[in-house]
C-alpha cells in the first residue's frame, strides 16, 4: 500500500497547496471580512453566532482580529 501512495504521489500532476491558512498578511480574511461587517452593523457576537453558524471562540477571534 506504501508503494502505490509513493507511486501516486510520483506522479501528481498539480502541486499541493501549502498546509495550514493561507496567509493573508495585514489583511483580514473573507470571513473575518464577513464577521467585521456583521458587527459594523451593531449585531452581537452571539447573533452574529447564530447567523453564520460558527462558534462564539471564532467570533471573538474574528472581531479581535478586525479591531
Amino acid at each position: 500500500m506504501a508503494r502505490v501512495r509513493a507511486e501516486l504521489r510520483a506522479h501528481r500532476r498539480t502541486p499541493r497547496r501549502p498546509p495550514g491558512r493561507p496567509s493573508y498578511g495585514n489583511r483580514l480574511s473573507p470571513r473575518e471580512q464577513e464577521v467585521a461587517a456583521l458587527a459594523g452593523t451593531g449585531l452581537t457576537n452571539r447573533e452574529i453566532t447564530a447567523t453564520l453558524h460558527l462558534s462564539p471562540r471564532t467570533v471573538e477571534q474574528h472581531v479581535a482580529r478586525a479591531k
